[in-house]
Formats: structure tokens, C-alpha cells, sequence
């Protein structure tokens, strides 16, 4: 099946496309509401809309993976350097397995050697939560 995906503004979920049916994932509780509802089925969670129009606002799937990886780096307050990971091409979630403390002194220009640890230390605890989250 061919599958889209896109997240709903800064704050919203994620939309999928499956066949048919187009659904969006709540950013709460990750449940998978009809794209017609408003207002998540499990959390009452509601989706952001453009309050000109009612629609909510979309962004494609690049752009989504690259805030919510800002939003990571933002989280551990090393957020000045997220255009060097993405001129790195190493923007996204599923890059911080491989980042070591080479990467991230050379190529994204992270001198002092506490920021490196400390960004080391807050990725491999976000690479268990997502192993957990994926295996739960």
C-alpha cells in the first residue's frame, strides 16, 4: 500500500494516508483518528487548524522529521546547532544512533567536549525510549 505522511503545524499529529482511508495520529497519545474528526477519539486532544480556513496546517514529510528533531535538540538546549546537522544531511531521529563524538566535533562543530557527552548521553537514552516505544 502506498502510504503518505505528513504532520499537522508545530503542534499537531501526524496525517496518513492508507488506500482510502486518511488518518491522523495524535501527538499525545499516538492514536489513529479519521482525518474528518477534529478532536482525538482517545485523549480529546484537538488538532490545530488554519483559522482562516478551518484546515489544518500541513507540512510535508521532511519538514516534519526536521522538527522534531529540532525540537530533540531544542529539548537539551543545543539547538544553534541544527543547520549544521542538516547541511550534514544527519537531521532526523533515526541519525542519532550513529552520531560519536567525531561526528559531532568535525562535521556538525561541537568544540566543547561536555556538549559532545552530554549530546551523547541524551541520544542513546532517546535511542532506549524509542526501542521501548516500538517494542511495547
Amino acid at each position: 500500500t502506498n502510504m503518505t505522511r505528513k504532520m499537522y503545524g508545530t503542534t499537531g499529529g501526524y496525517v496518513e494516508n492508507k488506500g482510502t482511508a486518511d488518518l491522523w495520529s495524535c501527538i499525545h497519545c499516538q492514536h489513529l483518528n479519521n482525518i474528518m474528526l477534529n478532536t482525538c477519539e482517545v485523549c480529546q486532544y484537538t488538532k490545530p487548524t488554519n483559522s482562516n480556513t478551518g484546515i489544518a496546517n500541513v507540512l510535508t514529510c521532511n519538514e516534519s522529521v526536521e522538527k522534531q528533531f529540532l525540537y530533540f535538540l531544542k529539548g537539551i538546549r543545543m539547538e544553534k546547532y541544527f543547520d549544521n546537522f542538516k547541511e550534514s544531511e544527519c537531521c532526523d531521529m533515526d541519525s542519532i544512533q550513529y552520531f560519536d563524538d567525531e561526528l559531532l566535533e568535525g562535521e556538525i562543530g561541537i568544540k566543547n567536549k561536555i556538549c559532545r557527552k552530554k549530546m551523547l548521553s541524551k541520544c542513546a537514552k532517546m535511542i532506549q525510549d524509542m526501542y521501548a516505544f516500538k517494542n511495547n
